[in-house]
Formats: C-alpha cells, sequence, structure tokens
C-alpha cells in the first residue's frame, strides 16, 4: 500500500513557519483535511495546505500575505490564489460578496463575511 500524500500533513509545518496561533492552525488543518477528503481539489499537497493556511489566517485576522506563504511553501503566489477561490466554494462561500450568501455564512461564523471581503475586494 502507498502512503497518500495529503495537504492535511503540511499545515503544521508552514504554520509553524509563520508563526500562527493554534486557533489559526487548527481551523487551516480542518481545511485542508477536507480538501483532502470530502472534496479532493486537483491541485498538489503544497498548494492545498498553502492556501489553507492562507485562508485560516484571513477567517482569524493573522493574515500572512500570499508571497510570504509562497516562500515558505515554494509554490507560487497565482496557485494558491486559484486554490482559496476553490476552497471557499466548497466551504459554501460561493460567489462573495452575495447577500444571501453572506446570511447563511454570518450565522455560522462570527466576523467571517467581513474578512473575506475585505480579502476578496484587495
Amino acid at each position: 500500500m502507498t502512503d497518500l500524500d495529503l495537504a492535511s500533513d503540511r499545515v503544521d509545518e508552514i504554520a509553524d513557519e509563520l508563526d500562527l496561533s493554534d486557533r489559526v492552525t487548527e481551523r487551516a488543518n480542518e481545511l485542508a483535511e477536507a480538501a483532502d477528503f470530502q472534496y479532493p481539489i486537483n491541485r498538489s499537497p503544497s498548494v492545498v495546505a498553502a492556501a489553507s493556511v492562507y485562508l485560516a489566517g484571513v477567517l482569524y485576522n493573522e493574515k500572512r500575505y500570499q508571497h510570504e506563504i509562497s516562500e515558505v511553501v515554494d509554490v507560487s503566489e497565482a496557485a494558491i490564489g486559484s486554490c482559496n477561490q476553490e476552497l471557499l466554494e466548497h466551504e459554501g462561500y460561493g460567489d462573495f460578496p452575495s447577500e444571501d450568501t453572506a446570511a447563511d455564512v454570518a450565522e455560522r461564523d462570527e466576523g467571517l463575511v467581513r474578512r473575506i471581503r475585505e480579502v476578496i475586494r484587495g
């Protein structure tokens, strides 16, 4: 049997390198595990892990810029950005800034809508 190459196996190392909190690391692991097992994303595990760390940092107001993460993981910023969008869609955040979606998300995670909108708008 072959060992699987999983995004969730890379998150802790990336988060440690970027000095992120346990809360962010835990959420990044949840995102990566979902991408590994619930809705596989057709990208390398390194890209999925990097995108998971980026998104979790944004969600909990510990944002690290994509260029910082890309240097740690050695993947392109563009790949992280594209994967972020896929993660958002799979997590049910879809076509921000849709008001219906925003209302649904607001019920699930306090402050999430505002942070995601800020990131998407640049």
